[in-house]
């Protein structure tokens, strides 16, 4: 398997952001909360300012992004999604893996939400991810 590259998000990376998040997210967040294109293009625009984004690349190829924010008590895996291409090969797995060892490094836990249809939820379970609690849509999970 090719290694993915991560790198900073740079503003021109913003439309790629966009349109990964609506293809990747759309079809597990609709159902539960809905979806207005404005509403949900102005909240990737203030995570795109906010969030310490990075975008995965493949052979120098935007194929992804991920997202790990670090608080004091522990990381939290706040986004990760590739191209439809990539999904399903093991490289959320490596990605996600690699999140946990830098947790680790920092002696915390690594903790996630992940929407209670989302598919990856098979993954997160597979990876040793436990529930930690849960409600109607969300599904929080950690992993020390």
């Amino acid at each position: 398997m090719r290694e993915l590259t991560r790198r900073r998000a740079l503003e021109g990376d913003r439309d790629f952001f966009w349109a990964l998040r609506r293809d990747a997210l759309r079809a597990y967040s609709e159902p539960i909360y809905g979806w207005v294109e404005d509403e949900q293009r102005g909240n990737a625009d203030c995570d795109f300012d906010f969030l310490p984004l990075e975008i995965l690349e493949l052979d120098g190829e935007r194929v992804g992004y991920l997202c790990v924010v670090e608080r004091e008590d522990h990381d939290f895996l706040d986004e990760i999604a590739l191209v439809a291409d990539l999904r399903g090969r093991g490289h959320g797995a490596t990605l996600i893996r690699g999140a946990l060892q830098r947790a680790r490094a920092r002696s915390v836990p690594l903790r996630l939400s992940v929407l209670t249809n989302n598919p990856a939820r098979h993954l997160y379970d597979r990876l040793g991810f436990e529930v930690v609690s849960a409600d109607a849509n969300r599904v929080r999970m950690g992993l020390s």
